[in-house]
């Protein structure tokens, strides 16, 4: 599969790849806003590598686990380089046609302290700005993990086969990473406010690595020394079954945030967008989260993530009755259009991306995405 991607030399962060914009490049007021995403927040990759965004829309690695602290990455100048990137308005590095922050630019609400908006980019006024300058330095307000590929489905957006266990090798040099970080973060009980994101690259409750860690590792061992450590949970929940939500259930009830993979709104569609994943389980799974877990905690939220596609946006008023059944609690919806991850070959890709111009069924997703208000 030939990779597409725009290459570009950079004197502090070396070559940086950046997907191709899928039309005209997209032109917004970049001076009008500023992101909070290189003042609050890492992603961590199985090399060691540390980001401040996801690398589909801004590549630049600020430094590396295997050889430096977490506080020397956070302080160090390549993240300063980003930062400054943000406040000057440039967006030096960023990709404007591909992150949904600045595609929705335009929907974004003015910063108003305690308002609970949790998006990384608000207009710029006096009181955002401080916000960001005053972030406390001697950490990321968040942590995402994304290393461990291991899954028990095989999702055409994000996969091409399954990816069932880490080779014995890089379990080692994760667990190394996962070690290194919480030495940092909890080498002495504290009560810092830190939301620690599981994981982005795989299925967490899949995953062997983060059993050894939910198992046998601080802080998840003894989650009271660290009462402000939360988690986001990012997961397709169909192992999330009654019993792994009773096995972990102290780290549940910590959850900020719980991510869900849906991708449909009827066992047909999910068929087709969740290889390997079996309907009723997971809504066995949802019922029972949402009745043990999720809604006696306050400051638990959780959100479904439906990713369009040709495969599933017909599905998406069958979706949408699901997330208004569940009224005490509803979950919120996160819409996401289908991306060219390289998982599949860009003739597939075209052929999936219903919401482009030139697709053949464009103008009945057009009237489902004014219907429903979609992207």
């Amino acid at each position: 599969m030939q990779e597409r991607k725009i290459f570009i030399h950079d004197p502090l962060f070396g070559d940086l790849k950046y997907n191709p914009p899928n039309g005209d490049a997209f032109q917004w007021p970049s001076n009008d806003y500023a992101c909070s995403f290189p003042f609050e927040y890492v992603e961590i990759y199985p090399n060691g590598n540390v980001g401040i965004c996801c690398p589909q829309y801004n590549p630049v690695k600020i430094g590396n686990l295997l050889n430096e602290t977490l506080f020397d990455i956070w302080n160090g100048v390549k993240v300063e380089a980003v930062r400054n990137s943000v406040l000057d308005g440039s967006y030096k590095y960023c990709s404007a046609d591909h992150c949904p922050s600045i595609q929705h630019y335009h929907k974004i609400p003015e910063y108003i302290p305690g308002d609970g908006w949790n998006g990384p980019l608000r207009p710029k006024n006096e009181a955002w700005l401080e916000k960001l300058k005053n972030s406390n330095r001697r950490f990321p307000k968040v942590i995402h993990f994304a290393l461990d590929r291991s899954c028990n489905l095989k999702c055409p957006s994000c996969r091409p086969e399954f990816y069932h266990s880490l080779y014995p090798d890089a379990y080692e040099t994760c667990l190394t990473i996962i070690k290194n970080v919480f030495s940092s973060l909890c080498w002495t009980p504290h009560n810092e406010e830190i939301t620690i994101s599981l994981d982005g690259a795989g299925e967490v409750f899949h995953s062997e690595l983060w059993r050894t860690a939910f198992d046998t590792m601080f802080p998840f061992t003894d989650l009271d020394k660290w009462p402000n450590i939360k988690f986001k949970i990012c997961t397709n929940g169909t192992m999330l079954t009654p019993k792994y939500q009773e096995k972990y259930k102290k780290i549940l009830q910590r959850a900020q945030y719980i991510e869900i993979s849906v991708d449909a709104g009827d066992a047909e569609s999910y068929a087709q967008t969740r290889i390997g994943g079996n309907w009723e389980q997971l809504w066995e799974n949802l019922n029972y989260l949402y009745k043990n877990t999720v809604l006696p905690q306050d400051y638990t939220t959780w959100a479904w993530v439906f990713v369009l596609q040709n495969r599933n946006f017909r599905s998406f008023p069958e979706f949408r009755k699901k997330v208004n059944s569940y009224n005490e609690k509803k979950p919120r919806e996160q819409i996401w259009k289908i991306m060219d991850w390289q998982s599949m070959g860009h003739e597939e890709f075209i052929e999936q991306a219903v919401w482009m111009k030139t697709h053949p069924l464009n103008e009945e997703y057009e009237k489902l995405r004014k219907d429903f208000k979609l992207p």
